[in-house]
């Protein structure tokens, strides 16, 4: 579908513009990461989205799953900023743990993990990462 510009959809008050990134970052962290927010609009104080993108040194970081939704297998991608111990679990909508993919001690850096359900309905999953300072969730969808 074909819309035409409208200024409500690209003209945000600097309180707007803030509050989006914000749900950005919290429900959609890929869109950070891929740099589709990068070249986005001033916030009128003085930060673009790129820097309020999530901190890529120092914290911990949970990608999510890739493809998404997926069918036969997903690739979940985290960063770690120091050696520490990490859990990834898979939780279905009513919180019950219905797979586990990393339970161990990691060094710093990139990591991933492949999701391979078996035996589980499709929809909307929740993966889970748990350093115990820090507990991450992104959501993924299972369309068998």
């Amino acid at each position: 579908m074909d819309y035409p510009y409208n200024g409500c959809h690209t003209e945000f008050t600097p309180d707007q513009w803030d509050r989006m990134h914000e749900m950005v970052a919290t429900f959609r962290p890929s869109l950070f990461l891929r740099g589709a927010l990068a070249a986005g609009p001033a916030t009128g104080k003085g930060q673009t989205a790129a820097s309020l993108a999530p901190a890529g040194r120092g914290a911990v970081e949970l990608v999510g799953a890739f493809p998404n939704p997926f069918s036969r297998e997903a690739l979940v991608r985290y960063t770690l900023p120091s050696h520490q111990r990490v859990t990834i679990g898979v939780y279905n909508v009513a919180g019950e743990r219905v797979a586990g993919l990393v339970d161990r001690e990691e060094d710093a850096g990139e990591h991933q993990v492949t999701f391979a359900p078996k035996g589980i309905a499709a929809g909307m999953y929740f993966v889970v990462l748990n350093t115990g300072a820090t507990r991450l969730s992104r959501s993924a969808v299972y369309v068998p």
